[in-house]
């Protein structure tokens, strides 16, 4: 589970780097299976890398994968889905209030 965050962080340090532009990273979407498990714990280590390197972090804490996840439980359901594109809406909303 490092790995893949620090993989995850690395990258979005050399792209605000090599660009000059301001990075955030977007927590990985919780599924309904065993998987999410280790989506919980990329998840944990990812905010905690953001937060010592002052990268924003988007969790989806209310994504639920009972409750918005398709049948399967990988992909999002329609409900999930305006979750999420309201969690980005209202990320990107707070950082122009910032402004």
């Amino acid at each position: 589970l490092d790995i893949i965050a620090n993989d995850i962080n690395k990258e979005a340090l050399e792209i605000q780097k090599e660009s000059g532009s301001q990075v955030m990273i977007s927590g990985i979407v919780p599924r309904k299976s065993n998987l999410n498990k280790k989506v919980i714990g990329i998840n944990k280590i990812l905010k905690e890398e953001c937060s010592m390197r002052n990268i924003g972090f988007l969790p989806h804490d209310n994504i639920c994968p009972k409750n918005h996840c398709t049948r399967r439980g990988l992909h999002l359901n329609k409900e999930g889905g305006s979750i999420l594109s309201d969690n980005f809406t209202d990320f990107l909303s707070s950082l122009n209030s910032e402004e």
